[in-house]
């Protein structure tokens, strides 16, 4: 999982290299997006052919071929993140992810919801797995030069109302239970030993909660997605890479790196194309203007 994960971030910034030179400072963290939703994305591809047994079981019984979904999946994830951080038919890739995730919802993550609607974790994956489809979206309508305007404003809406409310439910849930895991707030304790651990949690159920109630409100959207996902590079800075070095072996710890920083990745991207609909906004007056 860390070699892949550490080609893609090669090629990835060797594609982005000039882009991300160029881009004004406030707009680097935008760029980097769908870079950070492509390496994990590569290294969970890994993962379906590290530890196959697990990701069959995650599949619903009445599929045939588990061994072989699992395989087939993992495959198209590590080409889905070589696709999106080198642009290389990225728009097709992130628009197959996007399609991916919300089987994913509809075959086992809703169904495990209904089955038990009191637990707050299962609520938790669904709001994540809809944003790491809102993110795929944002970076498949941002790169997308042949998607009509109507399409491109409809993944941006949706990919803005999905984050305030999955944002406005974490915060919520940092809130409530600031001894878990900030970010993605899932069952996952933070360890102790992490300097300012609790403080940690509120700052980001703050940071969350009035992110969320922008993107709601359609006021500010991109500097509020972009907010978020500063905050969140931060946690895997402050958080989750120490987590990681701590045991980087284990498999829960790389989870929770990589599935925060696909989060990350998301949030990013969502900032991405609502500053895309602001620059085409901005190109129409300008048109208007001197018409």
């Amino acid at each position: 999982m860390y070699l892949v994960g550490g080609v893609v971030l090669g090629a990835g910034l060797l594609a982005l290299w000039g882009e991300l030179r160029d881009a004004p400072l406030t707009d680097k963290l935008v760029v980097l997006g769908p870079l950070f939703y492509a390496i994990p994305l590569a290294a969970f591809g890994m993962q379906h052919f590290i530890d196959t047994r697990s990701i069959m079981g995650l599949i619903p019984r009445w599929i045939p071929g588990h061994l072989f979904f699992a395989l087939l999946v993992g495959a198209c994830l590590i080409a889905a993140g070589l696709s999106i951080a080198t642009r290389i038919r990225s728009p097709l890739a992130a628009f197959l992810t996007a399609v991916m995730f919300v089987c994913f919802e509809a075959l086992m993550i809703l169904p495990g919801a209904a089955a038990d609607p009191r637990n707050r974790i299962n609520w938790i994956i669904v709001f994540r797995e809809f944003t790491f489809c809102a993110g795929a979206l944002s970076i498949a309508a941002a790169h997308a030069s042949a998607a009509s305007n109507l399409a491109r404003n409809a993944a941006r809406s949706f990919a803005r109302l999905e984050l305030g409310l999955a944002l406005g439910f974490y915060a919520v849930q940092q809130i409530l239970h600031p001894r878990n895991v900030p970010g993605v707030p899932l069952e996952l304790v933070t360890p102790t030993w992490i300097p300012g651990h609790t403080i940690w949690t509120y700052l980001t159920g703050a940071v969350y909660l009035g992110a969320g109630l922008c993107l709601l409100a359609n006021r500010r959207a991109r500097a509020a997605a972009l907010a978020a996902g500063a905050m969140l590079l931060i946690l895997m800075f402050a958080v989750y890479l120490p987590m990681l070095v701590a045991k980087p072996l284990d498999l829960e710890a790389i989870d929770y790196f990589f599935d925060t920083l696909l989060f990350t990745g998301s949030v990013l991207a969502v900032a991405g194309i609502q500053l895309h609909a602001a620059a085409g906004a901005s190109a129409r007056d300008t048109i208007t203007s001197a018409a």
